[in-house]
C-alpha cells in the first residue's frame, strides 16, 4: 500500500524519513497490525525498512549495543547481523527501528535518516 494510506490506519503518529542516503526506486508500507507499521524504501542494491510500533521491545535480537549518541533525547541501540544493520530508539511511546541492507552505510548516515523523522 502507499505509505500515507497505510499510516492513516494506525492509532499513533508515524514519522517517516524525509532523508534517505540512497535513491529509492520503490516505496511502500505494510500494516502488520494496528500497533506495527513497516515502511520500505528500496532499489536493486539496497533496502531500508523502518518499523514503527507501540509493541515496545518487539525487535528481538540476541544482543543490543548502546550507542553514545541519542536520537530525539532517546537512547539508541544497534546491532549488526551479517549484512543487516539495525538502529533502534523510542519516541512518544513508539519504538522505531531502521533495518538496512546494502552498501556499507556509516552510523552517521543512519542517524541522519533518524534525525529526518520529525
Amino acid at each position: 500500500m502507499p505509505i500515507p494510506a497505510t499510516i492513516a490506519f494506525v492509532p499513533f503518529e508515524v514519522h517517516g524519513p524525509t532523508h534517505l542516503p540512497f535513491v529509492a526506486e520503490t516505496e511502500y508500507a505494510h500494516l502488520v497490525s494496528l500497533g506495527k507499521v513497516e515502511l520500505v524504501y528500496e532499489n536493486e542494491e539496497e533496502s531500508m525498512t523502518i518499523w514503527a510500533t507501540t509493541e515496545l521491545g518487539w525487535h528481538h535480537t540476541e544482543q543490543w549495543e548502546t550507542y553514545s549518541q541519542t536520537i530525539q533525547d532517546s537512547p539508541v541501540y544497534f546491532n549488526q547481523i551479517e549484512a543487516l544493520t539495525i538502529l533502534s530508539w523510542q519516541r512518544d511511546g513508539v519504538e522505531y527501528a531502521i533495518d538496512y541492507k546494502g552498501h556499507e552505510l556509516s552510523m552517521q548516515d543512519l542517524f541522519d535518516v533518524a534525525a529526518s523523522m520529525n
